[in-house]
């Protein structure tokens, strides 16, 4: 098995079951894994590391197995090994793995995560089963993908594994092997049952085991594994629910055709980009800059560090600005911000703690939309995807300590799981309610805090984080943290009294 990733991140393997159990040592059955760059390793009998990373981008992984009829050799079924390959910026955390070795084990499986059951592959007598559990009482669609099972053709009295959820309506069976992906959608209340028997088998009998991964489906259907490919399901689904909020929002008028390593983006290319300034009480500089969104007609959407830790007169909002250094600008629109609604849960003095930065500011008199200024959709939790690129926008400095951008700039950074971000920037408090970004040389910086990080859906710009920290910015192996939007839809509703634009 070849399998490769863009050079220059790191391909690691992990491997829950590992037992080469054919005698002669490596000699009759080994793993071997190869990199592109020549390094060779070799593993057999029992022993594989906790993790192994390959620095390469590409990884072949072969399993070699001799198969003799010495009387003295005790196992002649080839040993059995369960590997994961993954690259730097998967979240390898959300896989969960169980063998079926016992009775009444409980797999948990959350909305993000993915359930792997397995079997060993030896010839010995087993009754087990699992329970597969989602949020107790809600009813949950899960899709189960077996790319492996491979059992003795001897029929269900000798091997079998069966699925079925509480109330019975699903019910299935494999007591063969077979070369099919066994892809299909299950309507479950809370549980569903995996059963495995086996009986034990003759000298020369061996079974293949199986493989089961369990995942919920979503709006957006998670793609399912097969024996060699990744592929989606055949499956319909239900279009996506409404924006929250505003119904026409994220439409720019202008097509689409400094932020660090940006571009100046056309006259209002995004006009839900609102330039922030705060006139300071007897401070130097006399005033600070950040970035937000609009969300509805009198709310406005930033960073809770931007607002914290600062004594300012008043706070400005700027609609429809493109160059804030040209006071000619007819198309933008000033109002004096009455109300700034830092989350409650922010912990401003807590070093290295970014969990809820948000911040809500109230205007005064309403916004008038036009094509100067317009509302963003906010994203719901299907929307963040890992290794999808996405756009920042900004006034910020285009260098670590250097000079601001007077135009708008923008550029877009890859987003990274946050077991990857963890690895780059270790002192980061990560939680749920972050996400990171890395791309070389492009990034946000001081003073686009509170900005967006959009991804375009169905033809609309939607946000899924608000900026928030970072090291230095656009370095080497410095990724960007963002507020993850989507956990704040409640607390915005709050906040701002309703589900109304």
């Amino acid at each position: 098995y070849v399998f490769q990733e863009v050079e220059g991140r790191t391909l690691s393997v992990q491997c829950p079951l590992f037992n080469l159990k054919a005698g002669g040592g490596c000699t009759d059955e080994k793993l071997k894994v190869t990199s592109a760059d020549g390094q060779v390793k070799q593993f057999c009998g029992s022993t594989f590391p906790a993790v192994l990373s390959m620095s390469s981008g590409a990884v072949t992984i072969a399993h070699l197995y001799k198969a003799t009829k010495k009387k003295k050799r005790k196992n002649v079924c080839a040993g059995e090994f369960l590997c994961i390959v993954y690259s730097s910026i998967t979240d390898i955390s959300k896989f969960m793995f169980k063998e079926m070795t016992k009775s009444n084990q409980v797999l948990d499986v959350s909305d993000d995560e993915i359930g792997v059951l397995y079997s060993d592959n030896s010839a010995a007598k087993l009754n087990a089963n699992a329970y597969v559990k989602t949020a107790t009482g809600l009813e949950k669609e899960l899709i189960v993908s077996c790319p492996k099972i491979k059992f003795q053709k001897k029929g269900c009295k000798k091997e079998k594994l069966k699925m079925q959820n509480k109330n019975k309506k699903f019910n299935k069976s494999f007591c063969y092997s077979t070369n099919q992906s066994n892809e299909f959608p299950v309507r479950t209340w809370s549980t569903l049952k995996f059963s495995y028997s086996r009986k034990n088998k003759k000298k020369k009998e061996c079974s293949g085991g199986f493989i089961c991964l369990v995942a919920r489906l979503r709006n957006e259907v998670p793609p399912v594994m097969t024996s060699l490919d990744t592929v989606p399901p055949d499956i319909t689904v239900e279009p996506p629910e409404p924006r929250p909020f505003c119904e026409n929002c994220g439409q720019s008028k202008t097509p689409n055709l400094k932020i660090v390593g940006g571009v100046e983006t056309k006259v209002n290319e995004f006009p839900w980009m609102v330039y922030i300034k705060g006139i300071k009480q007897e401070q130097l500089p006399k005033y600070f800059q950040c970035g937000g969104t609009v969300i509805k007609t009198k709310w406005v959407l930033s960073a809770a560090h931007c607002f914290t830790s600062i004594q300012y007169e008043k706070v400005i909002a700027v609609f429809g600005e493109h160059n804030y250094k040209l006071n000619n600008e007819s198309n933008s629109i000033e109002q004096e911000v009455e109300c700034v609604y830092v989350h409650p849960k922010y912990k401003e003095y807590e070093k290295n703690n970014y969990n809820n930065d948000i911040a809500l500011l109230e205007l005064p008199t309403e916004l008038i939309f036009n094509q100067y200024v317009q509302p963003i959709c906010l994203g719901w939790p299907e929307d963040v995807k890992v290794e999808e690129k996405a756009t920042i926008i900004g006034w910020g400095h285009t260098a670590h300590g250097g000079e601001t951008s007077s135009k708008l700039l923008k550029t877009e950074v890859e987003i990274i799981s946050n077991t990857r971000c963890k690895e780059l920037y270790p002192m980061a408090l990560l939680t749920h309610n972050i996400l990171c970004a890395y791309t070389h040389y492009k990034d946000s910086c001081q003073g686009d805090s509170g900005g967006p990080l959009m991804v375009i859906r169905s033809g609309v710009w939607v946000q899924i984080g608000i900026v928030s920290f970072g090291d230095e910015c656009a370095q080497f192996n410095s990724p960007g943290g963002y507020t993850k939007v989507p956990q704040y839809i409640n607390w915005i509703t709050k906040t701002t009294g309703s589900s109304q634009c």
